[in-house]
């Protein structure tokens, strides 16, 4: 079945859910995600792993790689990624009903731009970055919020972080 939702199924009695506009993407596939034709060694954090599910995340777990950036997912359970965040990449963060953190406080470089997607529904979305980093945060916040903390005057190499973010009775905080 294509094109009627976030993932469409592989094939009946499979429990692989691909991507809809690049099937050559798992988006769940049990304990590890690959692309369809790869070899099956279990993922690493630098490779993208699956999101949680009902239950807390452990490490290595609740973050997953696409073509267009890496996606931090908290689904009824926390997710956190740390590391590199490669300048003019794009993060996505959700959290439903539980939380997602993002902590760039050693994964950024002076001159660095990144963008982060955030979406809380019922979760919060953290996002943690370097001392002296230059954010700017735009979006919508419905019976949520979205706010930033950080403060201080940003050197003119500083890094960028651009925060897109989607509150429905959720928090986006920067930090």
């Amino acid at each position: 079945m294509r094109g009627g939702g976030p993932g469409v199924i592989a094939a009946p009695g499979d429990s692989r859910i691909l991507h809809p506009d690049d099937p050559g993407i798992v988006l769940i596939a049990g304990p590890r995600i690959r692309r369809r034709g790869e070899d099956t060694a279990p993922a690493s954090a630098q490779d993208g792993v699956m999101p949680t599910s009902c239950g807390s995340s452990v490490e290595g777990m609740g973050m997953m790689k696409t073509k267009n950036g890496r996606w931090t997912v908290g689904v009824c359970g926390d997710s956190t990624r740390t590391g590199r965040f490669p300048s003019g990449t794009d993060s996505r963060a959700v959290a439903v009903f539980g939380d997602s953190t993002l902590d760039m406080r050693h994964g950024l470089t002076a001159g660095d731009e990144v963008t982060v997607h955030a979406l809380a529904g019922f979760g919060d979305v953290r996002v943690i970055v370097p001392v002296g980093s230059r954010v700017e945060i735009s979006g919508l916040a419905l019976f949520g919020n979205k706010r930033s903390e950080v403060t201080g005057d940003p050197g003119p190499d500083a890094p960028v972080v651009r925060i897109k973010a989607w509150a429905l009775f959720g928090d986006v905080h920067v930090a």
